[in-house]
């Protein structure tokens, strides 16, 4: 299955309704994500995405993680305890320096339309796969507040924070501080944070606070919230940070946003109300054609990634 790939220019994206886009490259169109695609994160994760709950969607990638050569840590980070996955590969120094992290999306943040989920580790967790196909020679698997958490790890893990404060200070401030500690373990000078959706948003609050990111980049993220919680008529996140509010100290930072052109989820039109607002020629747009906000991302990625 092939997938086209372009960056298109900002001021050039239709956002309308089935519109296309200009510049963009179509390529062939992928179904839905199913169980059946899922092998491409391997066995554990397969049978954890389609049938496990929470214990086993937490063995799952730590299987995987374990496979690829990825080693556990607990980061006591202010309020949470964040659970990591750090991989380390001999390179050279300039490689060394640069600590790459990907931050995971909202998981399952919710059972129905209507009810929160008890646990947010993912079933899908797409940011692992991307970090599993990362090629660098420091990579940090990082997920989010309550993810991956245990009996004893998972202190304060009120629902809010996956749901009306998943961006709160106080996620960020342990987000920031557990980069911190992965970033001296692996003795890095500068990060390079990388967010699929919702940790896409994480990643540029972060990013705002720091003075050592290299470049953002996210992937299929509602970086302008409030647009995106109008366009799909939900409540507001009350509770959260916004990226808009961080606009000067964002536009310093290299980065990049990549937006699937059939993600419903997360349209182009809320990536383009960031960087209409942005106004900065260090942030590019790239379009991804065939793909929505979880196909086919991992599959891609080495590509994707090469050309950043």
């Amino acid at each position: 299955m092939f997938m086209g790939w372009v960056a298109a220019s900002k001021s050039r994206i239709d956002n309308r309704r089935g519109a296309s886009l200009p510049g963009l490259v179509p390529g062939l169109r992928a179904p839905a994500l199913s169980c059946f695609r899922l092998l491409l994160f391997g066995a554990a994760l397969l049978v954890a995405s389609c049938a496990g709950g929470p214990e086993g969607r937490r063995q799952a990638v730590a299987d995987n993680a374990a496979k690829a050569g990825f080693d556990l840590h607990r980061f006591s980070a202010g309020k949470f305890v964040l659970t990591g996955y750090l991989r380390q590969r001999p390179a050279a120094a300039e490689a060394l320096s640069v600590l790459t992290v990907y931050i995971e999306g909202d998981g399952y943040a919710w059972a129905s339309r209507t009810q929160i989920s008890t646990d947010p580790t993912p079933k899908e967790p797409v940011s692992f796969a991307l970090a599993e196909r990362d090629s660098g020679a420091r990579v940090l698997y990082l997920g989010r507040p309550c993810q991956y958490t245990t009996a004893e790890t998972g202190r304060n893990c009120d629902a809010r924070y996956w749901s009306s404060h998943r961006f709160a200070a106080e996620v960020i401030e342990s987000t920031s501080t557990a980069i911190d500690q992965a970033k001296q373990l692996a003795g890095a000078v500068t990060v390079e944070i990388i967010g699929y959706s919702g940790g896409g948003v994480v990643a540029a609050l972060v990013a705002a606070r720091r003075d050592d990111v290299a470049r953002l980049v996210t992937v299929a993220a509602p970086l302008d919230h409030e647009t995106w919680t109008r366009h799909h008529k939900v409540s507001p996140l009350s509770g959260s940070l916004s990226p808009m509010t961080e606009l000067p100290r964002l536009a310093l930072i290299p980065q990049r946003h990549i937006v699937g052109e059939d993600d419903n989820i997360v349209p182009a039109l809320v990536v383009q109300s960031y960087l209409n607002r942005l106004q900065s020629p260090r942030a590019t747009l790239t379009m991804a054609a065939g793909a929505d906000h979880q196909c086919c991302w991992a599959e891609h990625w080495p590509m994707l990634k090469g050309k950043l």
